[in-house]
């Protein structure tokens, strides 16, 4: 799709971390031609320093949404505003964003502590938590287990296989997300961690129905790498089916790299025990 094509539309992104960072901050550059731009993030990471917070604070995870933020923020980089929300301890990886954002939810949850944000950043969208509950996300596995926490899962031994994934009780999408769902003209799933990051943004009740009834175009963006635990083995038409069932639809389009890795690049990886991922072209 387009730079043309997107003029006026409203876009709603789902995702998770660094990856959905990396597509918001280009989507950003041409949001004065887009009708909007709202970030669903998951918030249910519970490793790292805002890991450390959840707990501290018995919140949300923050971490995800400080990323999108960021990606959304037209401050410049150098600016006392952007720096701290991006920057980290030397010795210890604790970020002041995350500590920000994390006080902000623990007096008006985090829903207002994103809008607060976003304000202070100057975002040129929205940034919305997938749900406002204190959730875990859950791995169910082949052989019938189960694994709850994002890392616990990325880290587990073995690598059993998992068949799909759940949060650790019901909870709720926002009404904010399900109205910019049935608003938008472009769902994009952005890239990032399959399992823990971008179906975890999907898993909240209601989200895969206003989907299902949204009028919008799915684009689903593919990682270009493999995830050791997580998509051992997966092409870009696994990545494709497995999405499918959360989103109650198959994306209209998907984007996958078929330029050439550099070999440095893959032999980093490599040792990483993550592949690039083959797009076979057999839709």
């Amino acid at each position: 799709m387009s730079a043309l094509a997107l003029r006026h539309k409203k876009i709603v992104c789902f995702g998770a971390g660094t990856g959905q960072r990396q597509f918001l901050a280009a989507l950003a550059k041409h949001h004065q031609d887009l009708g909007s731009i709202t970030a669903v993030v998951a918030t249910t990471d519970n490793g790292g320093h805002s890991g450390e917070l959840r707990k501290e604070f018995n919140i949300p995870q923050v971490g995800d949404g400080r990323q999108c933020l960021l990606g959304l923020s037209r401050l410049s980089l150098t600016d006392p505003a952007f720096l701290r929300y991006d920057e980290r301890h030397p010795e210890t990886g604790a970020c002041g964003g995350n500590t920000l954002l994390a006080d902000y939810t623990f007096r008006s949850g985090i829903r207002v502590a994103f809008d607060r944000a976003a304000a202070e950043l100057r975002c040129c969208g929205r940034v919305l938590p997938a749900t406002e509950a204190n959730v875990q996300i859950v791995a169910h596995l082949t052989d019938g287990s189960a694994v709850t926490g994002e890392w616990d899962i990325i880290e587990r031994i073995p690598r059993t296989p998992i068949t799909h994934m759940s949060l650790s009780k019901a909870t709720y999408a926002t009404p904010e997300v399900v109205s910019a769902i049935m608003e938008a003209d472009v769902i994009v799933i952005c890239p990032g961690s399959f399992w823990t990051g971008v179906v975890s943004a999907l898993l909240p009740r209601n989200i895969r129905e206003a989907i299902t009834a949204s009028p919008a175009r799915i684009v689903q963006v593919v990682n270009l790498m493999t995830q050791p635990g997580v998509t051992d083995g997966w092409d870009a038409e696994e990545h494709i089916r497995r999405i499918t069932p959360y989103l109650g639809r198959t994306p209209n389009a998907v984007v996958v790299n078929t330029g050439i890795i550099p070999e440095s690049v893959i032999t980093h990886y490599a040792e990483r025990d993550s592949q690039p991922i083959i797009f076979n072209g057999a839709r």
